[in-house]
């Protein structure tokens, strides 16, 4: 009985040692084929970027184009074949929206209330836009100043200065996120003020049309047959089996500069 007891206690030893070589084996197999899926992954996502930055400098291409085969930024969405997947570019113009780093209030409180805002709120929220980027303390009849954001419980107030992005319009005060969704597309921080009616859409022509003959003087609408830069956004979207990407680019292309050894200008890159 004694003399056995070691042969059993070193069987066991192996039992054990073998199944944690099992499991360790087990683990290190699942460890491996999750870096792996990882690395594909990984692998897919760059790829899929850098297709879409591709299709980007594809739509700069095409946009350059003089041709009749030359695109234009109208908005429709255009298929390119891809190795493996699936893409998309749409380019959008911006002559004709509303900047509202330097649009008068009138032309704001009216496109407000054309996307569906009631005329005091409107008024007010265009005024609160207005002194955003405003230099100074005091705030304007119905707007909002730094006084008025603490009393609304907000650490933070107006900077005094042009909006940088649109996404900037949702710190605002009094504005919601479903009123800047109405308002995105009629609106570009890139463009240099003047509205070029002939590619704005309805409701900026409608809210143009209203405040033209405003007291205020402000309106810059584009002189009729003027040739002015074209300001594009593309949308870039490619589709993989692993993978998407989306990549957007605004880009300024000045007729001034057509011969020009680059006459197009990257604005904004996201």
């Amino acid at each position: 009985m004694v003399a056995r007891r070691p042969r059993g206690f070193a069987l066991l030893v192996v039992l054990w040692t073998v199944a944690l070589l099992a499991l360790l084996s087990a683990h290190i197999t699942a460890a491996a084929r999750q870096a792996a899926s990882l690395s594909l992954l990984l692998h897919g996502a760059a790829r899929a970027e850098a297709l879409a930055d591709g299709l980007v400098d594809e739509a700069i291409f095409h946009l350059l184009d003089p041709s009749q085969r030359g695109w234009q930024a109208d908005g429709v969405p255009r298929s390119v074949r891809l190795g493996g997947g699936v893409g998309e570019v749409v380019v959008l113009d911006h002559a004709g929206r509303v900047n509202p780093s330097l649009a008068p209030p009138e032309l704001l409180t009216a496109l407000l209330r054309h996307d569906g805002v009631e005329e005091g709120r409107a008024a007010r929220l265009a005024a609160a836009i207005v002194d955003w980027r405003t230099i100074g303390d005091f705030a304007s009849p119905g707007g909002a100043k730094l006084p008025q954001y603490r009393a609304a419980g907000l650490s933070y107030g107006p900077p005094n200065e042009a909006f940088r992005s649109l996404e900037e319009l949702g710190l605002v005060l009094g504005m919601t996120p479903d009123v800047l969704a109405r308002l995105q597309p009629h609106l570009s921080v890139w463009t240099r003020g003047q509205i070029n009616l002939a590619r704005a859409d309805p409701v900026v022509a409608q809210a143009e049309q209203e405040t033209r003959d405003s007291s205020s003087g402000q309106l810059q609408q584009m002189p009729a047959g003027e040739i002015v830069p074209l300001v594009a956004e593309i949308v870039a979207r490619v589709t993989l089996r692993e993978a998407q990407a989306v990549r957007h680019a605004v880009v300024r292309f000045d007729p001034a500069e057509a011969q020009t050894p680059q006459p197009w200008h990257i604005l904004a890159w996201y």
